[in-house]
């Protein structure tokens, strides 16, 4: 929710990335100018028609659905969203979201956060530029365990997904000069990729984060 510019409007995908945002938008008032929009509830009629009628989308006729059709639509309806969307809001997924659904837009989706804002360049990377998003991200939970959870696993996998952003500050603070900001978000992305079971998927990581 953070990452998201002023009244903008962010592709979930799952679960795990829908209801604790839909929680902390409605129930906690956190970031309630921003519209949150679930790319497998758009396979529901009633869910699709009302979003697509105030995006100003035009209406999708989805195929027929069985299991093994979901994906298909899943698809369809990212492109279909992707293509047709004209607004002024900013449009932003989530890096939850699976690359495969908006396969043929990624010269268009820059980096923003824990999302890829999709449209025009956003402007990194400045000094100012960079305080504000990072100080928007709340990087403590990357250096101690603050709560405990069941699912810790899951919470570090999808915390990789940070260093996209880390990566980012990193080489910014390095052409800035300020060696002890690179020193800082070095050690935060190598905290990530540590946390990550498998020496495969840590090199996977590592050459995300170089």
């Amino acid at each position: 929710l953070q990452s998201v510019l002023p009244n903008g409007i962010v592709l979930t995908q799952g679960d795990t990335d829908t209801y604790p945002a839909w929680m902390l938008k409605d129930a906690k008032n956190i970031r309630p100018d921003v519209t949150i929009i679930n790319i497998d509830f758009l396979l529901v009629e009633s869910y699709r028609d009302p979003i697509f009628k105030e995006l100003d989308i035009p209406p999708f006729a989805l195929k027929n659905i069985d299991v093994n059709e979901y994906e298909f639509n899943w698809k369809n309806i990212a492109k279909h969203l992707l293509t047709h969307y004209k607004g002024n809001r900013p449009l932003h997924l989530s890096m939850t979201v699976s690359k495969k659904y908006y396969e043929g837009f990624e010269d268009n989706m820059n980096l923003c956060g824990l999302t890829w804002k999709y449209g025009e360049d956003l402007k990194y990377p400045t000094k100012e530029n960079m305080e504000i998003l990072l100080d928007r991200l709340l990087l403590d939970h990357l250096k101690v365990d603050l709560i405990y959870s069941p699912a810790q696993g899951r919470v570090d996998e999808i915390n990789t997904h940070y260093l996209h952003i880390l990566k980012l500050a990193r080489e910014a603070y390095k052409k800035l000069g300020d060696e002890k900001e690179v020193a800082t978000y070095l050690s935060l992305g190598e905290g990530i990729i540590e946390k990550i079971d498998g020496p495969y998927q840590q090199e996977s990581l590592r050459q995300i984060f170089q």
